[in-house]
């Protein structure tokens, strides 16, 4: 959740900021798998099979390496490897895991909770009740993501590459920034960071953070916040932080939707009012029925400061068609977008259809619910 003055500026440097971002991802043991692999989409990795759900919070007994593992190694460009290496190389990580939870502790004075799934590390100043929810939450988005595409592409961050940290009450997140401007450099934190102030959220390359009240808990659990950002991570990844607004938008409504069934999150760019919390499924079938969309050559150019209620509504249904009705031709779509094609060449080539064609598909597609 974004607001702030000059938004015009701040959405032109945010672009700067993501695409300056180096963060390592996935380390290869050995020589890189080849890009051109039709299974594995490059990555050398697919996901495991009879996945069991993995997470752990910090209190609970020590989780096995093995079952740590996030994937298997490919059995087209990667027959030679032995899945003991994935074992063994969470054993080693395990021995340092928690070096980055005891330096937020340290640096912030902060007793935090730490939570870990197979891609991601939060660092939760909130109730355990509620660190629970935020491991359950994640691990519902990435087994749905490998689920619904075959893939690794779009769940490509792990524990060790990728931390967020929730933070409870505004004066816990305004003590953070502060810590932040000791640890880092004004050209680490990027022109973004003194136009955030006074913020709820800062998806920041260096560590996405966020807070909720004791009273917005009530309303709006701090795994929604997780979601949003994480899966929006997902696609920077992805894409080589290459994806239009558009798209990164919509796909972390998406994947907040997908690991919990509702949306209460949305970037703020302006003070319109959003959608209504919750079924965002049954708000944006609406509209498609009563054809009432933009056709999407007027969607996909809009800037952000300057969208409502329908622009939130209509990302979300244009990223759940694109995804659930062909995820295979979605991750042709981002392998375009990171390989640098053109943002509507790249959709038209993934899809082998015209941008026309798609719109007319995607609203006949939301208001049959999906079908």
């Amino acid at each position: 959740m974004f607001s702030t003055s000059d938004r015009r500026t701040w959405l032109k440097e945010a672009s700067a900021t993501l695409l300056a971002a180096t963060l390592p991802i996935v380390a290869y043991a050995q020589d890189p798998p080849p890009n051109d692999c039709p299974d594995c989409g490059g990555l050398g990795f697919l996901p495991l099979k009879n996945r069991r759900p993995y997470f752990h919070v910090e209190g609970q007994a020590a989780p096995k390496a093995a079952d740590a593992v996030p994937h298997r190694f490919c059995p087209k460009c990667r027959a030679d490897r032995n899945h003991q290496e994935l074992v063994d190389k969470q054993t080693e990580r395990f021995k340092t895991a928690l070096d980055a939870h005891k330096k937020w502790e340290k640096e912030t004075n902060f007793q935090l909770t730490r939570v870990e799934t197979r891609h991601i590390v939060v660092h939760a100043q909130m109730p355990l009740a509620e660190c629970v929810k935020i491991g359950q939450g994640f691990e519902n988005l990435a087994a749905h993501l490998q689920n619904l595409t075959g893939s690794m592409e779009l769940t490509c961050t792990r524990p060790e590459s990728y931390e967020q940290i929730c933070l409870l009450g505004p004066e816990a997140y305004e003590h953070f920034r502060t810590v932040m401007e000791k640890l880092y450099t004004a050209d680490e934190r990027g022109p973004m960071w003194s136009i955030g102030r006074g913020l709820s959220a800062f998806d920041h390359t260096l560590i996405a953070f966020f807070q909720e009240s004791l009273q917005t808990l009530k309303v709006r659990p701090p795994v929604h916040g997780v979601c949003f950002m994480g899966g929006r991570k997902q696609l920077s990844v992805a894409t080589n932080y290459r994806a239009p607004r558009w798209l990164s938008e919509g796909f972390a409504e998406y994947s907040e939707f997908a690991a919990l069934k509702m949306n209460l999150w949305r970037t703020i760019y302006n003070q319109n009012q959003g959608p209504k919390p919750g079924d965002w499924v049954s708000q944006v079938r609406q509209l498609a029925v009563a054809n009432q969309l933009r056709p999407w050559v007027e969607q996909t150019g809009r800037q952000l400061e300057d969208w409502d209620v329908r622009d939130y509504l209509q990302s979300f249904g244009m990223v759940a068609f694109l995804l659930q009705s062909e995820p295979k031709k979605f991750l042709v779509y981002t392998r375009k977008l990171k390989a640098g094609v053109e943002a509507e060449k790249a959709l038209e080539d993934a899809y082998e259809k015209s941008i026309g064609k798609l719109d007319t598909e995607c609203v006949r597609w939301l208001a049959g619910g999906g079908k």
